[in-house]
């Protein structure tokens, strides 16, 4: 390591590097912060230290593992983005003789912790303990949940209704930042619009199986502001053409969606494209959008399940639902949109690419649909 311990960092665009001392940056404020410097020797001892339990213990089933990461799924910077997440995963499953580490459960983060007494080490420990505090009651459930796999209300004093239509539409959009954005919500690398816009039509008086629904899309790999306008007319006027089509005849209609992700795009909608032929006013976007639209998250986050997260995708395999796709995900999806728009692409990889986009998207509509249904069939 050379003498002035300097880092860099590589920015987006592959060209421009931030440099910085690792022994003059600190974390915190005070005399007593620590540096990046010893942050890092004394995370790099740590390390070592695990690796060498792990040899031991690999020898000898009987040899303990004293250190262990933190499972955070949600964090910006947790297991999404770490290359090692699957190894990690399989230690905190294993931990203590299997019975699980707390930090796998849903909200009980590294931060949360500190809520649960220090006794409780594992997830069979915490189903078992007694007196405790509201957020550690909730985890218990979680831990219960975790162990039998039956999922359970977290307030079953305040009950569960989940609103159904007689039609009902489910939607998901693809931006092209996304995946960029679940890493670091400040990261970006060129314009993020609006480039495949999902939908699935449910007609619930003629059956309430969801497989019968309509499903497809519209999408537009032109990369402009005029591909993203073309998306978002299309699918706000068909959303427009539904409601009206379902008033008149005298049936009910919700939009359901999962995460705020929908919403604000709408907005973006308004604002971005306004005064262009067809395009809402933010007033008219946030009352219809209040009249109709239903975010589907808040009410499975009413529910324990035995997942890490509330992610679509975490709650989709428990309802039997699964990704046709490959590597189904937004660092795909990233990758896909780059392929379908890259100038001088061959026609063959820009279909792939496109074909490949479109099937998952379409799964994620199949995906919300199959986890309402699944909740709808839970008795809570």
């Amino acid at each position: 390591m050379p003498a002035d311990f300097k880092a860099g960092v590589v920015g987006s665009d592959g060209k421009r590097i931030a440099w910085t001392y690792l022994d003059q940056t600190k974390f915190g404020r005070g005399k007593a912060a620590p540096d990046a410097l010893t942050v890092y020797i004394e995370d790099f001892i740590k390390a070592k230290e695990i690796i060498a339990q792990s040899i031991a213990q690999a020898k000898d089933a009987a040899a303990q593992v004293a250190a262990l990461p933190m499972v955070q799924p949600d964090g910006v910077y947790g297991c999404k983005s770490c290359p090692y997440k699957d190894v990690c995963l399989k230690e905190m499953n294993a931990f203590k003789n299997n019975e699980g580490h707390p930090t796998l459960l849903a909200s009980v983060t590294p931060n949360m912790l500190v809520k649960i007494p220090d006794h409780i080490e594992s997830i069979t420990d915490l189903r078992q303990a007694t007196n405790l505090t509201d957020f550690a009651a909730k985890a218990q459930i979680r831990a219960r949940v975790w162990q039998t796999k039956n999922p359970e209300l977290l307030d079953p004093d305040k009950g569960f209704d989940l609103p159904e239509f007689d039609m009902e539409i489910d939607i998901d959009l693809e931006n092209s930042q996304a995946a960029l954005q679940e890493i670091d919500p400040g990261q970006s690398a060129g314009l993020d619009q609006v480039y495949l816009y999902g939908y699935g039509i449910h007609d619930r008086t003629s059956s309430k199986d969801w497989q019968t629904a309509y499903i497809d899309s519209f999408g537009n790999y032109d990369d402009n502001e005029d591909a993203e306008y073309e998306v978002l007319l299309n699918m706000w006027q068909l959303l427009e053409r539904e409601v009206a089509k379902a008033e008149s005849s005298g049936k009910t209609i919700g939009i359901f969606h999962y995460s705020h992700h929908e919403k604000i795009w709408w907005k973006n909608f308004a604002r971005r494209h306004a005064g262009k032929p067809g395009v809402p006013t933010e007033k008219v976007v946030e009352e219809f959008l209040a009249k109709y639209f239903v975010d589907l998250r808040p009410y499975t986050e009413k529910i324990s399940f035995p997942t890490m997260s509330y992610s679509i995708k975490a709650l989709a395999p428990v309802a039997g639902f699964a990704w046709k796709a490959e590597d189904a995900g937004g660092a795909m999806s990233l990758l896909k949109y780059k392929a379908a728009t890259a100038p001088g692409a061959d026609e063959s990889s820009r279909r792939e690419a496109i074909d490949w986009l479109r099937e998952y998207n379409l799964d994620d509509i199949r995906a919300t649909f199959a986890v309402r249904a699944f909740i709808r069939g839970l008795a809570l």
